[in-house]
């Protein structure tokens, strides 16, 4: 997983399309990094699944954002904990 840093960590899960090789999950994951909050991002071009790790509130719209930005669309929300 990339991370910025240390902190308190929450996940939300989420589905991607349009991801086929590791250049997409390269891209995605930076896209994501630039989000306030986030701190780190495993994502998995060949399901689609990411899952987020941040530590105060992320905003929903700014991930959706982040994921339009790297060329992707964000498909479902799977869950969330902390």
């Amino acid at each position: 997983m990339k991370r910025k840093a240390h902190a308190p960590m929450n996940e939300l899960e989420f589905r991607v399309n349009g991801m086929t090789c590791a250049h997409c999950e390269q891209a995605l994951t930076a896209e994501l990094l630039r989000v306030d909050a986030v701190i780190g991002a495993d994502v998995n071009a060949a399901s689609g699944a990411v899952v987020l790790h941040y530590g105060d509130m992320v905003e929903r719209t700014a991930i959706e954002g982040a994921v339009s930005e790297a060329g992707f669309e964000l498909v479902s929300w799977e869950n969330e904990s902390s």
